[in-house]
Protein backbone atom coordinates (compact mmCIF):
# COMPACT_ATOMS: atom_id res chain seq x y z
CA UNK A 1 0.00 0.00 0.00
CA UNK A 2 1.12 3.55 -0.65
CA UNK A 3 2.39 5.45 2.34
CA UNK A 4 0.49 8.37 3.75
CA UNK A 5 1.54 11.74 2.42
CA UNK A 6 3.86 13.68 4.67
CA UNK A 7 3.71 16.91 2.70
CA UNK A 8 1.74 19.85 4.03
CA UNK A 9 -1.01 20.71 1.58
CA UNK A 10 -1.60 24.37 0.81
CA UNK A 11 -4.71 26.07 2.10
CA UNK A 12 -6.58 26.64 -1.14
CA UNK A 13 -10.17 27.07 -0.10
CA UNK A 14 -11.28 30.19 -1.88
CA UNK A 15 -13.57 32.20 0.39
CA UNK A 16 -15.98 32.93 -2.43
CA UNK A 17 -18.97 32.92 -0.13
CA UNK A 18 -17.62 35.96 1.74
CA UNK A 19 -15.86 37.63 -1.20
CA UNK A 20 -18.93 37.52 -3.47
CA UNK A 21 -21.74 39.31 -1.69
CA UNK A 22 -25.44 39.85 -2.31
CA UNK A 23 -24.55 43.34 -3.53
CA UNK A 24 -22.36 41.71 -6.16
CA UNK A 25 -25.14 39.27 -7.00
CA UNK A 26 -27.61 42.09 -7.64
CA UNK A 27 -25.43 43.24 -10.53
CA UNK A 28 -26.45 40.03 -12.33
CA UNK A 29 -30.03 39.44 -11.17
CA UNK A 30 -33.12 41.57 -10.74
CA UNK A 31 -35.26 40.62 -7.79
CA UNK A 32 -37.50 42.27 -5.23
CA UNK A 33 -36.45 39.71 -2.62
CA UNK A 34 -34.70 41.10 0.46
CA UNK A 35 -30.98 40.59 0.93
CA UNK A 36 -31.54 37.86 3.50
CA UNK A 37 -33.53 35.75 1.01
CA UNK A 38 -30.98 36.24 -1.75
CA UNK A 39 -28.21 35.33 0.70
CA UNK A 40 -29.95 32.02 1.36
CA UNK A 41 -30.14 31.29 -2.36
CA UNK A 42 -26.51 32.30 -2.81
CA UNK A 43 -25.33 30.08 0.06
CA UNK A 44 -27.25 27.16 -1.40
CA UNK A 45 -25.75 27.79 -4.83
CA UNK A 46 -22.20 27.83 -3.50
CA UNK A 47 -22.85 24.67 -1.50
CA UNK A 48 -23.89 22.95 -4.75
CA UNK A 49 -20.79 24.34 -6.47
CA UNK A 50 -18.53 22.98 -3.71
CA UNK A 51 -20.18 19.56 -3.84
CA UNK A 52 -19.79 19.36 -7.62
CA UNK A 53 -16.39 20.94 -8.15
CA UNK A 54 -14.59 19.38 -5.19
CA UNK A 55 -11.47 20.61 -3.40
CA UNK A 56 -8.59 22.49 -5.01
CA UNK A 57 -6.02 20.04 -3.64
CA UNK A 58 -6.71 16.51 -4.94
CA UNK A 59 -5.13 13.22 -3.93
CA UNK A 60 -5.56 10.22 -6.23
CA UNK A 61 -4.49 6.58 -6.13
CA UNK A 62 -3.84 5.29 -9.65
CA UNK A 63 -2.66 2.10 -11.35
CA UNK A 64 -1.06 3.48 -14.50
CA UNK A 65 0.52 1.49 -17.31
CA UNK A 66 3.35 2.71 -19.48
CA UNK A 67 5.20 5.97 -19.11
CA UNK A 68 2.12 8.24 -19.13
CA UNK A 69 -0.24 8.53 -16.15
CA UNK A 70 -3.54 10.33 -16.70
CA UNK A 71 -5.10 12.51 -13.99
CA UNK A 72 -8.83 12.90 -13.54
CA UNK A 73 -8.62 16.69 -13.23
CA UNK A 74 -6.32 19.32 -14.68
CA UNK A 75 -3.31 19.96 -12.44
CA UNK A 76 -1.58 23.29 -12.10
CA UNK A 77 1.09 22.03 -9.73
CA UNK A 78 2.17 18.64 -8.41
CA UNK A 79 2.54 18.50 -4.62
CA UNK A 80 3.89 14.97 -4.13
CA UNK A 81 4.10 11.66 -5.99
CA UNK A 82 4.64 8.36 -4.16
CA UNK A 83 5.33 5.35 -6.36
CA UNK A 84 4.51 2.01 -4.74
CA UNK A 85 6.26 -0.78 -6.65
CA UNK A 86 6.08 -4.25 -5.11
CA UNK A 87 4.86 -2.68 -1.84
CA UNK A 88 7.99 -0.51 -1.58
CA UNK A 89 6.80 3.11 -1.43
CA UNK A 90 9.14 5.73 -2.84
CA UNK A 91 8.54 9.48 -2.77
CA UNK A 92 9.69 10.72 -6.15
CA UNK A 93 11.84 13.76 -6.74
CA UNK A 94 10.56 16.58 -8.94
CA UNK A 95 12.90 15.50 -11.76
CA UNK A 96 11.40 11.98 -11.86
CA UNK A 97 8.28 13.12 -13.69
CA UNK A 98 6.98 15.88 -15.93
CA UNK A 99 3.52 17.43 -16.04
CA UNK A 100 2.02 17.62 -19.52
CA UNK A 101 1.15 20.96 -21.08
CA UNK A 102 -2.56 20.14 -20.67
CA UNK A 103 -2.07 19.46 -16.96
CA UNK A 104 -3.90 16.13 -17.19
CA UNK A 105 -1.01 13.69 -17.49
CA UNK A 106 2.30 12.89 -15.78
CA UNK A 107 5.23 11.49 -17.74
CA UNK A 108 7.63 9.14 -15.94
CA UNK A 109 11.22 10.16 -16.67
CA UNK A 110 14.22 7.92 -17.01
CA UNK A 111 16.66 10.77 -16.37
CA UNK A 112 15.77 11.86 -12.85
CA UNK A 113 16.90 11.07 -9.32
CA UNK A 114 14.91 7.81 -9.37
CA UNK A 115 14.97 6.89 -13.06
CA UNK A 116 12.37 4.53 -14.48
CA UNK A 117 11.10 4.35 -18.01
CA UNK A 118 7.49 3.57 -17.00
CA UNK A 119 5.10 3.75 -14.07
CA UNK A 120 5.00 0.54 -12.06
CA UNK A 121 6.89 -2.68 -12.68
CA UNK A 122 8.01 -3.36 -16.23
CA UNK A 123 6.58 -6.89 -16.38
CA UNK A 124 3.70 -9.05 -15.18
CA UNK A 125 0.44 -7.95 -13.62
CA UNK A 126 0.34 -4.29 -12.68
CA UNK A 127 -0.90 -4.02 -9.10
CA UNK A 128 1.42 -1.13 -8.29
CA UNK A 129 -0.10 2.08 -7.02
CA UNK A 130 0.91 5.67 -7.60
CA UNK A 131 -0.23 8.10 -4.92
CA UNK A 132 -0.31 11.59 -6.41
CA UNK A 133 -1.44 14.87 -4.87
CA UNK A 134 -1.83 17.95 -7.02
CA UNK A 135 -3.37 21.41 -7.03
CA UNK A 136 -6.01 22.36 -9.58
CA UNK A 137 -6.00 25.74 -11.33
CA UNK A 138 -7.93 28.45 -9.54
CA UNK A 139 -11.36 28.60 -11.21
CA UNK A 140 -12.92 31.18 -8.90
CA UNK A 141 -14.50 33.14 -11.76
CA UNK A 142 -16.11 30.00 -13.15
CA UNK A 143 -17.45 29.02 -9.73
CA UNK A 144 -19.02 32.45 -9.30
CA UNK A 145 -20.54 32.23 -12.78
CA UNK A 146 -22.19 28.91 -11.95
CA UNK A 147 -23.44 30.16 -8.58
CA UNK A 148 -25.03 33.19 -10.24
CA UNK A 149 -26.69 31.01 -12.89
CA UNK A 150 -28.10 28.74 -10.18
CA UNK A 151 -29.59 31.71 -8.37
CA UNK A 152 -31.03 33.01 -11.64
CA UNK A 153 -32.59 29.61 -12.26
CA UNK A 154 -34.21 29.59 -8.83
CA UNK A 155 -35.59 33.09 -9.35
CA UNK A 156 -36.93 32.30 -12.83
CA UNK A 157 -38.37 28.88 -12.02
CA UNK A 158 -42.15 29.02 -12.35
CA UNK A 159 -43.93 25.79 -11.47
CA UNK A 160 -47.16 27.13 -13.02
CA UNK A 161 -45.78 28.05 -16.44
CA UNK A 162 -47.03 25.37 -18.84
CA UNK A 163 -50.71 25.41 -19.86
CA UNK A 164 -53.03 22.48 -20.40
CA UNK A 165 -56.78 22.09 -20.43
CA UNK A 166 -58.21 19.65 -17.90
CA UNK A 167 -61.97 19.21 -17.85
CA UNK A 168 -62.57 22.75 -18.95
CA UNK A 169 -60.00 24.28 -16.58
CA UNK A 170 -56.63 25.74 -17.62
CA UNK A 171 -53.70 24.51 -15.57
CA UNK A 172 -50.29 26.11 -15.83
CA UNK A 173 -47.18 24.31 -14.63
CA UNK A 174 -43.50 23.80 -15.47
CA UNK A 175 -42.38 20.17 -15.39
CA UNK A 176 -39.92 19.60 -12.58
CA UNK A 177 -37.80 17.50 -14.95
CA UNK A 178 -36.89 20.52 -17.09
CA UNK A 179 -35.77 22.43 -13.99
CA UNK A 180 -33.61 19.55 -12.76
CA UNK A 181 -32.07 19.05 -16.19
CA UNK A 182 -31.21 22.73 -16.52
CA UNK A 183 -29.75 22.81 -13.01
CA UNK A 184 -27.62 19.75 -13.69
CA UNK A 185 -26.45 21.27 -16.96
CA UNK A 186 -25.28 24.40 -15.15
CA UNK A 187 -23.36 22.39 -12.56
CA UNK A 188 -21.89 20.07 -15.19
CA UNK A 189 -20.27 23.03 -16.93
CA UNK A 190 -17.87 23.17 -13.96
CA UNK A 191 -16.39 19.73 -14.51
CA UNK A 192 -16.13 19.34 -18.27
CA UNK A 193 -13.00 17.43 -19.17
CA UNK A 194 -13.01 15.29 -16.02
CA UNK A 195 -11.75 11.83 -16.91
CA UNK A 196 -12.00 8.41 -15.32
CA UNK A 197 -8.46 7.07 -15.09
CA UNK A 198 -9.35 3.89 -13.22
CA UNK A 199 -8.16 5.16 -9.87
CA UNK A 200 -9.97 6.88 -7.06
CA UNK A 201 -9.83 10.21 -5.31
CA UNK A 202 -9.27 10.14 -1.55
Amino acid sequence: MATSIAATLPSLTVAIETAFTVADLRQFVRSSLPDSALQTLLDSAFAAVDATDGPFAIRELLRPRGHVMGLSREAERIVVVIEDVRFQPLTLAADDYQLSTTGQALYRLNTGTNPRWRWGRPWGRNDDLVDVTYVRPDNTADRIRVAVELVQLELNYQPMLFEQAVEGFIERFQPRESYEAERQGILSSLIRGVRDEGGFII
